[in-house]
């Protein structure tokens, strides 16, 4: 635990140290050395019965240097012999060199029945940890903790009531951190301000060179003018010239490298700015796109700009990524993965399977659980798990649409050994990965600031994507894979021809338009029949065509996407809605 924030970044960096390879040996860990450099902002104590302490002859070099350090030593109530013994030799160290007794529990389950499910999914997958079963280990309430260790009789009343009481010593020896959840863009040139003058001349010299070429129109030219200003004038006062600078550096180098990147993907498709300085390929001018939907100064959320590349590139911009602004202010962001509900029928029924084999060895064909069994259980949830897959927000929100159902409360009716762990395992975490388009750039260090952990060689951030967002206020960088851009560089590449530019592009080819309603396979969107289906009724012959039946296909009344598709003028209830709809046929899409 840690007494100040010096003391909380210093844990972090021991944490990530923990983490780093050279210190991994089955699991994270620190070396004594380190361990006894540890300042005394950090709280320390002996631990479980994986204690160096109890590990190490009394004689070891080490073992005296490891007590003075401890602030703590850490008795815990488990009805086991070891314990037992460990806690009186835990005692008599106490006196000798007046360390305090502190009461642990070592908990790794918050209740029996959380304890339960453990047990199913370990004996599930096969895997044991000691004599793990011997000890309870799920968390305890005063009076249990008391009569725990009045049952174990290691030591005397007096003894462990004080080691429960110094639990309360510990907790005020802390100072309370309040998280700093405020924005932090990356910084590229030292200073705010630098970042803010590099990105003005940037953006003048990048749209005067866009005007001279006829990549922007003349006659835009007061369009973009005032657009420009005005955006400057947003992004300096969110502090966002930074990020918006590292994104036209890293989008500018990857068409450096000659790597084919997307035109432009969500609301950053409305800055003027972003397209002056290269970060979307998209004339916000030309296709009325709108600024305040990407930023404007009342917003309190952190700028987000999703960038679509192709598979074999990514790994080399992520290279880029720390090289250009270091190791120790870039992470990759981790992915947890948890347990789904085919997943928990599937483990839960392979531990039935096991304990019925174990139990019944001469009647193993007739075993209840069999593979065939359990398969038939998803079969008959498959369709309630899939509409959970695609309407829950998130684990919780899935869980209770499946658990909700009448399929799930038929089935639990009937297979209630199988049922009783769903609640409980459905949405626990697995599994540790990177997550493969996220990349956090940051202004401050990572390893100590937040927490970082090596993943295959790659330096993750400790937090999932849902605590960074919430929690830290550090700029992620999305590149996701998106297979049309592939498939247009690669067909270039076949043809001989380089990677297109937006202007570069008749975008009122007739034969283009016509090609589009007969074959819509390679289309971004469109590939599903219902799509293609609802492109070739529309008979489009513009982008603003393809943006309405792109509009149109996402979830919607049927009646009301029909006449649209039918090209039926719809009319309003007021003339101003017709007014503003109007190069929509009047359909709110």
């Amino acid at each position: 635990m840690a007494k100040n924030k010096d003391g909380l970044r210093e844990l972090n960096e021991l944490v990530s140290l923990s983490c780093d390879p050279d210190h991994f040996y089955y699991n994270n860990r620190l070396s004594f050395e380190e361990f006894l450099n540890i300042s005394n902002n950090i709280i320390t104590t002996s631990a479980c019965l994986a204690s160096p302490l109890n590990k190490l002859p009394e004689d070891h070099p080490m073992y005296e240097a490891l007590i003075e350090r401890y602030d703590f030593l850490e008795v815990q109530p488990h009805h086991h012999p070891d314990q037992v013994r460990f806690n009186r030799l835990l005692k008599e160290l106490s006196k000798k060199y007046n360390k305090p007794l502190i009461a642990g529990t070592d908990t790794h389950s918050s209740s029996d029945y959380k304890a339960q499910c453990r047990k199913v999914l370990l004996a599930a997958k096969g895997k044991t940890y000691g004599d793990e079963d011997a000890f309870d280990l799920t968390y305890k309430t005063y009076d249990e903790l008391v009569d725990m260790f009045a049952t174990q009789g290691a030591l005397d009343r007096e003894d462990y009531m004080q080691a429960i009481a110094n639990t309360n010593l510990l907790y005020d020896m802390t100072e309370d951190i309040e998280l700093d959840t405020s924005i932090k863009y990356p910084i590229l040139y030292g200073t705010r301000e630098a970042d803010d003058q590099k990105f003005d001349e940037i953006v003048e010299k990048m749209f005067a060179d866009k005007l001279a070429k006829g990549i922007i129109p003349a006659s835009q030219r007061e369009a973009f003018r005032s657009a420009i200003d005005e955006e400057m004038r947003v992004f300096k006062k969110l502090e966002m010239t930074g990020f918006m600078l590292s994104m036209s550096e890293l989008i500018t180098w990857c068409k450096a490298q000659g790597m084919a990147i997307g035109t432009a993907r969500g609301s950053v498709g409305g800055s003027r700015v972003a397209y002056v300085t290269d970060i979307i390929d998209l004339n916000p001018e030309t296709w009325h796109t709108i600024f305040s939907r990407f930023c404007n100064e009342h917003r309190k959320e952190i700028g987000d700009i999703d960038i679509d590349c192709v598979a074999d590139d990514r790994p080399k911009i992520f290279q880029h990524i720390v090289e250009r602004f270091g190791w120790d202010k870039t992470a990759r962001v981790p992915s947890f993965g948890t347990i789904q509900a085919r997943a928990v029928i599937a483990e839960v029924g392979r531990y039935l399977a096991k304990k019925w084999d174990s139990e019944h060895p001469d009647e193993l064909d007739k075993n209840p659980w069999s593979l065939p069994k359990i398969a038939e259980i998803k079969k008959d949830l498959s369709e309630i798990i899939d509409y959970a897959a695609t309407n829950g927000k998130n684990d919780d929100d899935k869980k209770r649409i499946i658990m909700e159902s009448e399929a799930y409360k038929k089935e639990s009716a009937r297979y209630p050994q199988l049922f009783y762990y769903f609640d409980g395992m459905f949405g626990n975490k697995i599994s540790q990965s990177v997550h493969p388009a996220g990349m956090v750039i940051s202004p401050i260090t990572l390893n100590d600031n937040f927490g970082t952990f090596d993943k295959d060689g790659d330096n993750c951030l400790m937090l999932d994507m849902d605590n960074i967002h919430e929690f830290t206020g550090l700029s992620k960088y999305d590149f996701l894979v998106l297979k049309t851009v592939q498939v247009i560089r690669d067909t270039c590449n076949y043809i001989g021809k380089r990677y297109p530019r937006s202007h570069e592009i008749d975008w009122d080819d007739e034969a283009v338009w016509k090609d589009l309603s007969r074959d819509t396979t390679m289309i971004f969107q469109f590939e599903s029949p219902f799509a293609a289906d609802s492109l070739k009724r529309f008979e489009p012959h513009s982008i603003f065509d393809m943006s309405i039946v792109t509009a149109a296909i996402r979830p919607s009344g049927a009646s009301y996407r029909n006449a649209l598709l039918q090209r039926i003028q719809h009319h309003n209830p007021s003339k101003i809605i017709d007014d503003l709809l109007s190069k929509n046929l009047g359909y709110l899409v």
